[in-house]
Parts: structure tokens; sequence; C-alpha cells
């Protein structure tokens, strides 16, 4: 089960410097790590004030002070979309990486409606290290995606690259 949470290696990643820092500076937090990238997947405590006139700025402004100890590629990150409900600010950012969109990224900054950021997540990725060259053509990739199915008759092959982030 790829959700199943091991407890040996969150502590592992909370005893990390990043995650002792952080909770060093801004007191009681609490985490839930993805244990791929070893970020925190979810991390929620004591509101912490950011400064910045409008939530995209206050959770830029979070990112760079905050999170830096996490290997967080701010320089690669972009607005997906803002949201507010009746209590909190949502702030949610995507990964590209030279370019190329980082499938599943997301890092979100929660607010309370006093600019105060009360939650966080990172499921964004440091270590990138993949050539952006196709390796294979657009005939042999039909042909790879299409093995096995039947009944295809229409295919269509994009020239924008995406990574697909496997953690290794």
């Amino acid at each position: 089960d790829l959700m199943r949470i091991d407890a040996v290696r969150q502590a592992e990643l909370r005893a990390l410097p990043a995650w002792k820092s952080f909770t060093a500076r801004n007191g009681t937090w609490y985490v839930e790590f993805n244990e791929a990238n070893a970020k925190p997947h979810r991390a929620y405590g004591q509101p912490i004030s950011t400064s910045g006139s409008d939530d995209v700025q206050r959770a830029s402004a979070f990112i760079a002070a905050e999170l830096s100890g996490f290997g967080v590629p701010q320089q690669e990150l972009s607005v997906a979309a803002t949201y507010r409900s009746g209590k909190y600010s949502y702030v949610n950012f995507v990964q590209q990486h030279e370019g190329a969109d980082v499938l599943f990224s997301r890092l979100l900054v929660k607010l309370d409606l006093s600019g105060r950021v009360v939650s966080f997540g990172m499921d964004v990725h440091d270590a990138i290290d993949v050539p952006l060259i196709p390796t294979i053509g657009p005939a042999d990739a039909v042909a790879s995606a299409s093995t096995g199915l039947s009944g295809v008759t229409t295919t269509l092959v994009s020239d924008d690259l995406r990574i697909l982030p496997v953690p290794v």
C-alpha cells in the first residue's frame, strides 16, 4: 500500500534539522511527511505571521523565510490557484522544472483571515536530474502506450514534455 505511513521513517524525518529548526522558531506544529521527497506533506500549528500586501505575497514570503531548509525549489514555483473560504485563504503553487510541468506537484499555503500561516504542504521536488530531450520518437511512444490495447483508432502525441517524479 503506497499510502501507508511508516512510523519509523516519519520519526526520522521529524528529527532532521529542517523540521527541528522550523519548530524551534515557530512553536507547536504537527506534520505528516511525504516519505518520497522527505518534505512535509501536511503541517499545521500555531499561526505564523508573514509579510506582504496580498495572500500570494504572504505565502511567497513564508516559503522564502520558513521553508528554505527543506530545499524548496522556489524559483520553479508558480501560482496555480488562490481561493478564500469563510475562515481561510489558500494559495496553491505548482512546479515547472526547466519549463516542463512536474506532474502531481503542489505546494499549498493556508492562511487565516489575518494573513497568518496556519498550514502548509510541499509535494514538490528539488533534486530533479533528468534530461529534457525525448529518448524515443512519437511513433515509438504510441506503440509503447498502446501495447496490449485493442480498438485504438486515434492517437495524439503532444510536444509538451512533462516530468513524472519517481524518487529513487
